[in-house]
């Protein structure tokens, strides 16, 4: 798909075949991930003494966890947690 600044901006119609990174930021919330993290810990804390809890459907199907998990990244399953 072109657009119409993509002549004035690149010389060419052409769509690109390839990038180059030349240079990538890190952005993270550190508020959000540490309650994120004290969540995952409730939650992991409730399986282990839980004796009466119903058990609930375990998602493994989701395609982007099986993306991630490929780069060794392990999720906790568990408390069924997965990527979106």
């Amino acid at each position: 798909v072109t657009t119409r600044d993509r002549q004035r901006h690149s010389g060419s119609w052409m769509v690109p075949r390839d990038f180059t990174l030349v240079q990538a930021w890190r952005n993270e919330n550190s508020k959000l991930w540490r309650k994120y993290c004290v969540k995952k810990a409730e939650l992991q804390q409730e399986v282990k003494t839980a004796s009466d809890a119903k058990p609930f459907e375990v998602y493994d199907d989701v395609l982007t966890t099986k993306v991630w998990s490929a780069y060794g990244d392990q999720l906790e399953t568990s408390i069924n947690e997965w990527y979106l």
